[in-house]
């Protein structure tokens, strides 16, 4: 009888043991995830300073607000258009907007300027004359548009030799 109580204990003990490895395993690995997940939103806002950044270089940024517009024009699709600037680019090119227009787009489209600016870091918003078709080509807008699959390259690229098995990050 005491060896049967000597070995239940035993057991008991060898259980309890796993159970409080296992529960120090998921404290761990969910500490991970956190740091994991912490690095992915640092690299996400490096991009967003980036961009700061880029709008304040003219001549790096003019080829991409230019791709950006003509990108917008494109996939609206309609002859006029509403272009609203960032507060800073509004005046950077307000002078130039019909050549700019015309370099991009070709005489086809007529893209007026609105005399409002929106609150953005770069890039621009486009609309139909209608107010009906609207496409968000500001640096913000891009980002939200693809923001997952901007984490998703993000962790594949911090994190390609590490093994997801059983986190937050592999469904």
């Amino acid at each position: 009888m005491e060896q049967k109580e000597l070995l239940s204990a035993g057991v008991q003990a060898d259980r309890e043991y796993q159970r409080q490895v296992q529960a120090s395993e998921l404290r761990i690995q969910a500490e991970l995830d956190r740091n994991r997940w912490g690095l992915v939103q640092s690299v996400m806002d490096k991009i967003s300073r980036q961009l700061v950044e880029l709008r304040s270089d003219e001549v790096a940024y003019r080829p991409v607000f230019e791709s950006l517009l003509k990108t917008g024009v494109d996939s609206i699709g309609r002859q006029q258009l509403v272009a609203t600037l960032g507060n800073d680019d509004l005046p950077r090119f307000h002078d130039g907007w019909t050549t700019i227009v015309k370099a991009c787009c070709g005489d086809q489209v007529e893209v007026k300027l609105s005399p409002e600016a929106c609150h953005c870091s770069g890039g621009l918003r486009l609309a139909s004359k209608q107010g009906d078709v609207m496409i968000d080509n500001t640096f913000e807008g891009i980002i939200s548009r693809r923001e997952d699959e901007l984490q998703q390259l993000i962790f594949e690229r911090l994190f390609s030799t590490v093994s997801t098995k059983g986190t937050v990050f592999d469904g």
